[in-house]
């Protein structure tokens, strides 16, 4: 498998760019991708602010190439010194242009993959909407959505997990609105196996952030949740002002608070991105075959680490790739299943 790096155009052999080590993070708790890429100086003149960058993986099988993530460039910065000259290339998934701006606007009666989808349009036409799984579109009606003079984004999330909806950008800069009991598709057969293809792991189980009751307020209505594997009376309250907020959409996001913050976190250091070259020729994996070949936020990976007492199905939250000389590597961060 090869790594190819293209500037504003993809597949154009004179766009590519060289580089010397690569790290991409996603994380279904963030909007964006991102992304750190480390080039020659030599590359300078090739890429200017707010440029597309297309990632992607040559397969070896069958010269496809593979997107890994689109980004838009945040900040090129050059460096040269007695023992090197290199510059580095940062960025973002396309929906940093809704994340950084500042602005006012009103929606009113519509889906909400309708409502995202007419935000993405205001900032960058460039984002491809989606509701996952593509059909139908369940999503909720949302009666008015406004923001004033902040960043949409924010408020835009709260509205999602109160409905119990996720929002985040996939391979190719676009954005899925997940329901958030649905877990990316996928029969690519991944699995983490201690003493097979876990370089390292790490099983953190938090106290801190769990409590026994969960009181979540609107301006009308209350609903708690409780969490009876928490043994002492701790009490988290989370206040909303909205007033169009209904009932349903407190027991959601008190019912999600509850999931999130009870569940272990398992991080696991591995020496590749996902399937094998092999793997890959073996199951005939295309693009068009739309089965996930690398690690990605929200697929379920069967884990079993006897020393760790775990043998089941965990939720992928974030995953980083890194690339160094040739050298793949990845992290991975687990969590259990309907934490998400």
């Amino acid at each position: 498998m090869e790594i190819r790096i293209y500037v504003n155009s993809e597949n154009i052999k004179t766009n590519r760019i060289k580089f010397h080590s690569l790290t991409i993070k996603k994380s279904i708790d963030e909007i964006c991708h991102s992304a750190e890429i480390t080039c020659p100086l030599s590359e300078l003149k090739k890429v200017k602010r707010h440029n597309k960058i297309f990632i992607k993986a040559l397969m070896d099988w069958n010269k496809e190439e593979r997107a890994v993530t689109y980004i838009l460039v945040d900040d090129v910065s050059a460096t040269l010194n007695s023992r090197e000259k290199r510059m580095t290339i940062v960025g973002r998934s396309y929906a940093r242009d809704i994340v950084d701006s500042i602005d006012s606007g009103r929606i009113e009666a519509a889906k909400l993959t309708e409502v995202v989808e007419k935000i993405a349009q205001k900032y960058n036409s460039d984002i491809k909407v989606s509701h996952y799984p593509i059909k139908p579109d369940s999503s909720p009606n949302i009666q008015s959505f406004t923001w004033e003079n902040e960043s949409v984004w924010q408020k835009l999330l709260t509205i999602a997990e109160n409905n119990g909806y996720a929002i985040s950008s996939n391979q190719r800069s676009g954005l899925y609105v997940w329901k958030r009991d649905t877990n990316l598709a996928n029969n690519a057969n991944h699995k983490f196996i201690e003493n097979k293809n876990i370089v390292s792991a790490a099983l953190n189980k938090r106290g801190y952030e769990q409590f026994y009751r969960y009181c979540v307020k609107g301006n009308y209505n209350t609903t708690e949740q409780i969490d009876f594997s928490c043994k002492t009376k701790r009490i988290y309250t989370l206040n909303f002002t909205d007033e169009n907020i209904s009932k349903k959409e407190l027991q959601t996001r008190a019912a999600s608070e509850l999931m999130r913050r009870k569940t272990d976190e398992l991080t696991i250091e591995l020496n590749n991105w996902g399937l094998s070259d092999k793997e890959i020729e073996i199951k005939k994996i295309e693009n068009k075959s739309q089965v996930e070949v690398f690690y990605e936020p929200k697929q379920l990976i069967a884990v079993k680490i006897p020393s760790f007492d775990i043998d089941k199905n965990m939720i992928i939250k974030d995953v980083t790739f890194n690339l160094s000389t040739d050298s793949f590597s990845s992290s991975v961060i687990l969590v259990d299943e309907g934490a998400l």
